[in-house]
């Protein structure tokens, strides 16, 4: 035990190490709360375009990577600095593909991280959006950018959290929410939120997603930013648009590199040479002539000096500033999209007559529809005998329809059905309608069931110009009306690509989603895959290629065949695209007359479907190889033959109605052939 003057020994001794240390002196006092005021002070003041260049890095894989400087995007620097403007409540940008919009966000998320933390929320149209920027975008940027890695909560680690629901970092944290699902906002609020593609929302019985949290928002008052990206969709009806017409209306201009007149560009003066075929006097565009002509002195603007002068431009609003900026920028300002490329683009989507894609995505804004509907008279004229009148072979399949599919319409007292043929650039041939008259209830054992007949026509062979024989290689088949029928006749067969299909509304969603294996929401005994289609973007689709009018991508070919008749052209065109309002929103819907029949429209539809399940991205060049290249017949000289006669049935196809064709003699010393290679 220590005594009395020990311890005052020992009290001494402390002492004077601390006086020899400068812990007791004016000097050293000083250097201690100096050092400690470093951690007390705020952080010096740094608008979001300074302070993003200082620590925020583009990872490897994209075009620049590295640091990141906005000279490659000159319009992003002063719409990131109006988040640090007091007077801003809300930013709109209603932007094109390729303007970096997507990065404003992730700068704005990194700001409020790492140099003023708070509290976020950060919202996509679905789960699957969510999951994609987060893997594609923010996370890799975090993992780039060394400030931000040692700022955010760990995965799995002890301290925070880090998951699907939330990101926590010191000073707040990063909520995420989908529009697709209303539980995701519930309970959550925050001063910051951002709302990317905004028009891919579904609006809920609540109300629309974006106003839904911003009305959790008003507690914070003054603090609040709202921050919305999307590009548009359909006038009066995209949401970003009515917020942009709310906000200021900034527009970029950019100096013209001869007269110096500071204007937009738009694609109104985009201009490139055309040439006419003296042979055939088909109009031949040359996109690589492209330039943007300056509206005052008709200066034909360059690529490289686009660049130059994107660096110099401005924004211009139009309305007075009170609290809420709204800009608009399109594609053409983007520095690493040529003229060439846009026109490129455009002469693309025209041919697939998918101009609205063109007007949203890359110029940014809406597209006037006025009832999309395909014209049955015009239609009917595009009948073609798939043949050579020279030679008198006739055939199933033209040379550009290169893989088979089928859709399948199934109806109380009979299945509809159409086989059609895809080429480059998603061109089709309708190569076969038949009804199949029969009682879908009767098993598929049955003489009488229509499913037999099914059967038979799936495994057909058709005959394709080059000589080959080709089956339907994809089959969708409609659920909706007998749906345990269908799923007892799918069964077994997902290995030959038949498919139980049951359509869904919405817009903006893929062709088809994940399949499920539950029938009416509760596990079967025996599941069946049911494929969720978007019939409302089928069918849009539908009509778009039925309107395009010249041979070549997306143009849609029919047969000089009997069953191609009026009936059968009014069945196909017999819905439209109109835009109703209902409890003061619009909602575009399709509709038909009454008492007209659509199952020629559904079932092409179904056939596209059918299409997209066997492969998303077709590899058409892939699809030719296999009909031309080596183990392929061609044609036998002496005996042109169009079709295989299918087995006879006791169920009649009744739209089936060509004369049956001769037997052929040599039918037994006959190769077969298919769509696959010899190995």
């Amino acid at each position: 035990m220590v005594g009395v003057e020990g311890l005052a020994s020992k009290r001494r001794r402390m002492r004077e190490e601390a006086k020899e240390e400068g812990f007791l002196n004016d000097e050293g006092l000083r250097r201690i709360l100096s050092s400690a005021m470093l951690y007390l002070l705020p952080p010096p003041q740094m608008l979001p375009s300074d302070w993003a260049e200082e620590n925020i890095n583009i990872p490897s894989g994209n075009a620049i990577a590295g640091p990141i400087r906005f000279r490659n995007a000159p319009h992003c620097r002063e719409i990131l600095d109006l988040a640090a403007n007091p007077d801003v409540r809300k930013i709109t940008l209603m932007w094109g593909a390729q303007t970096a919009k997507t990065t404003i966000l992730n700068c704005l998320n990194g700001y409020y991280v790492g140099h003023d933390p708070q509290p976020q929320i950060v919202m996509f149209p679905s789960q699957s959006d969510l999951k994609k920027w987060r893997a594609q975008k923010l996370e890799k940027i975090f993992e780039a950018s060394p400030t931000l890695t040692n700022l955010i909560a760990k995965p799995r680690g002890t301290v925070g959290k880090n998951n699907d629901v939330m990101i926590t970092y010191a000073g707040g944290e990063m909520l995420f929410a989908w529009a697709g699902s209303p539980k995701t906002m519930r309970g959550i609020s925050a001063p910051i939120i951002m709302c990317d593609e905004v028009d891919g929302y579904a609006r809920t019985e609540e109300g629309h997603p974006v106003s839904l949290l911003t009305q959790r928002a008003a507690t914070y008052g003054d603090d609040v930013l709202v921050v919305i990206t999307s590009t548009p969709t359909i006038r009066r009806e995209s949401f970003v648009e009515q917020s942009f017409l709310d906000g200021n209306r900034m527009y970029r201009h950019i100096p013209c590199p001869s007269c110096r007149t500071l204007h937009r560009l738009e694609w109104d003066n985009i201009h490139w040479r055309t040439t006419v075929d003296d042979e055939t006097g088909e109009i031949i565009d040359e996109p690589e002539t492209g330039y943007h002509e300056c509206p005052h002195c008709q200066h034909r603007m360059t690529d490289s000096e686009k660049i130059v002068a994107a660096r110099l431009g401005e924004w211009v609003e139009t309305r007075p500033f009170k609290g809420h900026a709204s800009a608009h920028i399109s594609e053409l300002y983007s520095t690493f999209r040529t003229w060439q490329q846009i026109i490129e683009s455009y002469l693309e989507k025209k041919a697939q007559g998918d101009l609205q894609t063109f007007y949203n995505v890359s110029l940014a804004e809406t597209y006037e529809e006025v009832g999309e509907q395909a014209s049955y008279e015009a239609l009917i004229e595009r009948k073609e005998l798939y043949g050579n009148l020279d030679t008198g072979r006739v055939w199933d399949v033209p040379m550009g329809g290169v893989v088979l599919t089928m859709g399948v319409d199934v109806q109380a007292d009979r299945l509809e059905l159409e086989v059609v043929a895809w080429g480059d650039g998603y061109e089709s041939w309708s190569v076969r309608y038949i009804v199949i008259n029969g009682d879908p209830d009767l098993e598929e054992s049955d003489e009488n069931s229509p499913w037999r007949v099914l059967n038979e026509v799936r495994e057909r062979e058709y005959r394709h110009e080059s000589g080959a024989f080709i089956k339907v290689s994809s089959t969708c088949i409609d659920s909706s009306d007998k749906p345990d029928r269908v799923y007892t006749y799918v069964k077994g067969k997902a290995g030959r690509r038949v498919h139980a299909i049951k359509g869904v509304s919405g817009w903006g969603k893929p062709l088809s989603g994940a399949p499920s294996s539950k029938i009416r929401g509760k596990k079967s005994r025996r599941p069946v895959p049911l494929y969720p289609l978007c019939v409302d973007e089928l069918k849009l689709l539908t009509v778009r290629s039925l309107n395009v009018q010249d041979a070549g991508v997306g143009y849609s070919h029919f047969p000089d065949r009997p069953e191609y008749d009026d009936y059968y052209f009014k069945m196909l065109t017999a819905e439209k695209l109109i835009t109703r309002y209902v409890k003061g929103f619009p909602v575009r819907a399709w509709v038909k007359a009454d008492g007209a029949r659509n199952e020629a429209f559904d079932c092409r539809g179904y056939a596209r479907a059918a299409l997209y399940l066997r492969t998303p991205d077709p590899k058409w060049a892939t699809f030719s190889r296999y009909l031309t290249g080596d183990g392929v017949a061609s044609w036998d000289d002496d005996e042109p033959r169009h079709e295989r006669p299918a087995k006879q049935a006791k169920a009649t196809a009744s739209g089936d109605q060509s004369p049956p064709m001769p037997e052929n003699p040599k039918a037994g010393k006959r190769k077969k052939f298919s769509i696959k290679r010899r190995r």
